[in-house]
């Protein structure tokens, strides 16, 4: 039996404590958060911290010392707030622990070369929660593009948008601080991976973002990324917080020669339903379980640690080519 802590008390946490919680011989242990703010923010924090883990039926670490410090802890799952990452992946590895992050697993690409050397030591998983390249649709479109049955790719769209809702727009993810970007550092980076995943890594990004409806909100509500290939072809990467509507340009498409690909829930070969169908939440549990099956089979993330790096550097692309109008060479 392999005890498990998780930080962050945000609709993470639910969604990790299902997915583990149906594993066999894996048993949540507890959760604990970070807390930031004004008084009565972080006392409020406090109480949520105490609520959820009384809902849960598992222990509440009133800090995450005391959680990253307990010696039945195997592992930890990592769903803090994006400016604490650094800093409890470094204490956890200290410690001895095996961790799961969530997206963005780090925002500084700098501090990813000692993430990955304390790693090394240490002998210890760092898992990226990229979690949508472990849904059977994308694994199986990943197959027909490997098989060669697209032919030469042509192009390429990778979009979600939906609206953000409130305690999102308006919690830590509004600040730039906290969150290191908008959209598209958020939920964007769901769009980035699956791209490196299925196609590599552009050569060229020229990058937009705007604020037109959350504009409260420090960072954008919408991103869109034009990215050129070696191989000449063009993807959309885009990513928006800003509409309930959205659901008619969200999705992965993929134009080959000799057919195409379409990505939602469950993927599409010509037309043809080629995978089983995977929500949101079953797309944790796919995660969980390979993530078991790396500790247990010593096999390695489908997403690593060179994917963190490689979406780190579109996005700061991305950014630096909406700021300068100008076209950026990765």
């Amino acid at each position: 039996m392999m005890k498990m802590g998780i930080v962050g008390t945000g609709m993470m946490l639910n969604f990790h404590y299902s997915a583990f919680s149906q594993l066999p011989n894996i048993s949540v242990h507890g959760c604990t958060r970070e807390y930031y703010g004004t008084k009565g923010g972080q006392k409020l924090q406090k109480k949520s911290l105490e609520k959820v883990a009384e809902k849960l039926g598992i222990k509440a670490y009133p800090n995450f010392e005391e959680m990253v410090n307990d010696k039945e802890l195997t592992f930890l799952v990592i769903t803090s707030i994006n400016s604490h990452h650094y800093d409890h992946i470094i204490q956890a590895l200290k410690k001895g622990k095996h961790i799961l992050v969530e997206k963005p697993v780090i925002t500084d690409i700098k501090q990813l070369n000692e993430v990955k050397e304390l790693a090394q030591a240490k002998n210890l998983l760092v898992f990226p929660g990229h979690n949508f390249v472990y849904r059977p649709a994308v694994r199986t479109a990943k197959e027909i593009i490997d098989e060669g049955k697209l032919g030469t790719i042509v192009y390429a769209s990778f979009i979600s948008c939906f609206r953000s809702g409130e305690v999102h727009s308006h919690g830590w993810r509004a600040s730039e601080e906290l969150a290191s970007g908008g959209a598209l550092m958020d939920s964007g980076h769901h769009q980035v991976y699956q791209s490196l995943y299925l196609l590599g890594k552009p050569k060229l990004i020229h990058g937009f973002t705007s604020n037109q409806i959350l504009n409260h909100m420090e960072g954008e509500d919408f991103a869109m990324i034009n990215a050129y290939y070696e191989d000449g072809f063009i993807a959309n990467l885009g990513q928006g917080h800003s509409s309930d509507f959205g659901d008619l340009i969200s999705g992965i498409k993929i134009v080959g020669e000799k057919g195409n690909i379409l990505i939602t829930d469950t993927c599409y070969h010509n037309g043809e339903k080629i995978s089983e169908t995977t929500d949101y939440a079953t797309s944790f549990y796919h995660q969980a379980k390979y993530f078991v099956d790396c500790l247990d089979q010593q096999l390695k993330p489908i997403s690593s640690l060179i994917d963190v790096r490689n979406s780190l550097e579109i996005i700061y692309a991305a950014y630096k080519s909406a700021k300068q109008n100008k076209v950026i060479l990765l």
